[in-house]
């Protein structure tokens, strides 16, 4: 579609809601030249030719940083077809999302890059409608007030520590939840290994009698779902709300 180019033969395009998408569908992604281009020749043309790889910025990322593990290979990975794609990485996990009152969520972000962007880099905020339909795609399901429930919390990228602090406390605030102790804790890194198993995330991996839920920027959705495998938690997480 539009922004679409090729780099070093990798044919590339920005990163949308739309791409998002259709990458948790294990949908096959072409530059839209391929519709051009088979209508003039009169047959339809092999769309591999026409394939997007990846997303700019996941090009940028590992290309700037010269991955050579996982993440790397996984983005050259060809995509299987919708009907053979693993759509149960988040079956049974239930996620929370926490947005902050700067956000405007009842429209649309742009899906246009700016005149002047090469690379879509810049802070954007998904629709809480945007990131439940993307969470569908693997499996899961987003819940809006049963912050107990929870398994995951998912915050926006632009927020930090201290916002997310002042919205939990808000929310404790004005709801009703039964707890009326609450901290944020510092994350160790075995206990994030532990919520991600087999390229599944695992709905409970707490031990004891309290809740302990991973705080999570929402990137973390985007880069797991570009790169069609689980990113670990770590590099993502702010912390570990214990009720």
């Amino acid at each position: 579609g539009p922004g679409g180019e090729k780099q070093s033969t990798i044919a590339t395009c920005y990163r949308t809601y739309s791409y998002l998408k259709a990458k948790a569908l294990g949908a096959r992604i072409v530059d839209a030249r391929w519709v051009v281009d088979s209508d003039n020749a009169g047959i339809i043309l092999d769309c591999d030719e026409y394939k997007i790889w990846r997303d700019l910025e996941t090009h940028h990322n590992l290309t700037t940083t010269k991955q050579c593990g996982d993440d790397a290979t996984s983005s050259l990975r060809p995509t299987p077809s919708w009907a053979s794609h693993p759509l149960h990485k988040f079956e049974g996990v239930t996620f929370g999302l926490l947005q902050g009152p700067e956000c405007n969520h009842d429209s649309e972000p742009n899906e246009s890059p700016s005149k002047n962007a090469q690379l879509s880099l810049e802070p954007k905020s998904m629709t809480a409608h945007q990131v439940e339909s993307l969470l569908r795609c693997w499996g899961g399901r987003l819940t809006a007030d049963a912050l107990m429930q929870m398994d995951v919390l998912l915050v926006e990228d632009w927020m930090t520590l201290d916002q997310i602090t002042k919205c939990l406390l808000k929310y404790f605030n004005e709801k009703s939840c039964g707890t009326s102790r609450w901290s944020i804790e510092n994350w160790h890194e075995k206990e994030l290994d532990g919520f991600i198993q087999d390229e599944r995330l695992i709905s409970d991996c707490g031990e004891g009698k309290y809740v302990r839920i991973p705080i999570i920027r929402t990137k973390w959705l985007e880069d797991s779902i570009c790169l069609n495998h689980l990113k670990s938690f770590e590099g993502y997480c702010w912390g570990i709300l214990c009720l």
